[in-house]
């Protein structure tokens, strides 16, 4: 309409054409020609300001592809009965739907150390896990085994093993404050051990081996038996701060960990199978993450840290690393980062092949969420702040999408707007050669979802309820919340599945039209969801909540 003033008689004249059908001429009832003309001149100024609104998905059970219906079609009109089912799904489609949609709960495992952190299969029936541990000073009376596990979903079991832990500290008073963990009494009652939370775990199929890291500051290597029934120690590998990250690659055996430090944060291990604990290692580090220092000079409270790792996952990056990096407190205080250094941080890509650092032309150094890499193309996305011209009441993060050129660089080649202010878990899904769905599962409780062929704007908000794990009111609820903390693709792009702190399990159809890509609730359970993962082929789930449980979901 820009531009086009010429238009507007032309157009008024058949607004007001006798021959109009009733529903069209329904639409303008409240308006008369001079309003429409106004409005019409409006737009040809482009002086209309249209407000962007992402459609919030809202559980609504429809399901027009019954099984039994496909099963009667099936015997009327046979395997391929094209011109009876236009524009429905193919047999074979419904089938796999109707078997993903009867996950069902079989097994809850209960009494672990606090929040289930980390799960990851090692076999087709056996898993590890980690859960998050009452460690500090003011709470460790609430210390208690169950943060490093071992579980089998055949012989329905899962095993806690004390590996993960330190000597109790002494704890002293704090100037006048009493602390209970101070008095004699306590101490001469409570185990002379504390258990460090466990929070990333790990498995490697070329060798075999499970990795379990903790903030007792080591990475432990297991043998875990075929059956899940238990696991023996083969290794520790000792680090110099908390390690937050492990991960193993399907491609090779080398091992990469991140720690709660600046400097040399990041480790890859060359997997030594004839004397673990020794194998050696090289460290990477990032361009921003040397230790900071005030405007005196002086060693700085916070520093840059490694907040996510991902290795490549197609030919030709098999053996990239990727890092993002975030400012963090180094006493664990988000006060001690400054208010302008909250939105920056840096992106970091290593091939450890060489350990040559492969550069990043453009959006590098903003504060970075979360990483992943396409699973078929040298395309990486990353969650960051937001960066360049945008609404900042409208878009507080970005998701950003990186190529490899043909230099071997890596280019930001399209940005995606985010309303929520920080990013939990992204997931990517391709549709076609070229594009792909992207998805955000975020702090605020909703997964946001783009079509990457459709524009940078959210075309789905994926929302869940109300949070069941009591976030400190004193804070907005995206900042106190979990949020949504687990997404997953099903066997095809018709099902994706989120879990949030509504203690919600939801199924969705985001190729379903508008208003009908809510499936159905595959579980609620008490405590909100913290993890969770499918095995190979979708038949098997493990979630992990915010009360230490571990439920074992599948199609029975």
């Amino acid at each position: 309409m820009k531009d086009n003033a010429v238009l507007i008689p032309k157009i008024l004249k058949a607004l007001q054409h006798p021959k109009r059908g009733r529903q069209e001429s329904e639409l303008l009832r409240t308006r008369d020609a001079a309003a429409v003309t106004d409005f019409l001149k409006d737009a040809s100024k482009a002086t209309i300001n249209v407000e962007i609104k992402i459609p919030i998905a809202f559980p609504r059970d429809k399901n027009p592809d019954h099984l039994m219906a496909m099963l009667r079609d099936r015997e009327v009109y046979g395997m391929s009965p094209m011109r009876s089912r236009q524009g429905r799904s193919s047999f074979k489609a419904i089938a796999n739907r109707h078997l993903e949609d009867a996950l069902i709960r079989q097994s809850e495992w209960t009494d672990c150390s606090g929040d289930i952190s980390s799960i990851t299969w090692t076999g087709p029936d056996s898993f590890i896990g980690g859960a998050l541990a009452h460690s500090d000073t003011h709470n460790m009376q609430y210390n208690k085994p169950g943060n490093l596990l071992v579980g089998s979903t055949s012989l329905d079991v899962v095993r806690s093993y004390p590996d993960h832990r330190v000597v109790r500290p002494i704890v002293a008073n704090e100037g006048d404050k009493e602390n209970a963990n101070a008095l004699e009494s306590m101490r001469t009652t409570q185990s002379p051990w504390l258990y460090e939370s466990v929070v990333s775990t790990a498995y490697c199929e070329l060798n075999g081996f499970s990795f379990t890291a903790s903030f007792d500051k080591t990475v432990k290597v297991w043998s875990a038996s075929e059956d899940g029934s238990g696991m023996t120690l083969r290794g520790t590998w000792p680090h110099h701060e908390k390690v937050n990250f492990v991960a193993t690659s399907p491609h090779h055996d080398r091992i990469a960990t991140a720690t709660a430090t600046n400097g040399n944060a990041v480790r890859v291990y060359s997997f030594d199978n004839n004397d673990i604990s020794l194998s050696p290692y090289d460290e990477y580090c990032g361009d921003r993450s040397g230790e900071p220092t005030d405007e005196m000079g002086n060693h700085a409270k916070w520093s840059y840290q490694p907040a996510t790792m991902q290795w490549g996952k197609s030919p030709g990056v098999l053996d990239f690393l990727l890092v993002g990096y975030s400012p963090r407190s180094i006493a664990g205080n988000d006060s001690d980062v400054p208010e302008l250094k909250k939105n920056t941080g840096e992106i970091c890509l290593w091939n450890t092949a060489n350990k040559d650092q492969i550069f990043i032309v453009s959006a590098k150094t903003q504060n970075v969420f979360e990483v992943i890499w396409h699973p078929t193309q040298p395309i990486f996305l990353a969650a960051t702040s937001p960066h360049g011209p945008c609404d900042s009441t409208k878009t507080r993060t970005q998701i950003r999408i990186f190529h490899q050129q043909d230099t071997g660089t890596f280019t930001n080649v399209k940005t995606l707007d985010c309303p929520a202010i920080d990013v939990n878990e992204l997931t990517v899904k391709a549709n076609s050669l070229v594009e792909c769905f992207v998805t955000a599962s975020c702090t605020d409780g909703f997964t946001y979802v783009w079509d990457t062929a459709r524009g940078d704007q959210p075309l789905h908000a994926l929302q869940h309820g109300e949070t069941l794990d009591n976030p400190d009111p004193d804070v907005p609820l995206d900042v106190g919340d979990s949020g949504v903390k687990f997404a997953a693709w099903g066997r095809s792009s018709d099902r994706f599945y989120t879990g949030g702190s509504d203690g919600v399990i939801k199924a969705w159809n985001l190729k379903a039209a508008t208003g009908s890509i809510f499936v159905k609730n595959i579980m609620s359970i008490s405590g909100g969801i913290s993890t969770g993962i499918f095995n190979e082929d979708c038949s098997k789930l493990l979630i992990g909540d915010a009360t230490g449980k571990i439920y074992f979901l599948s199609i029975d």
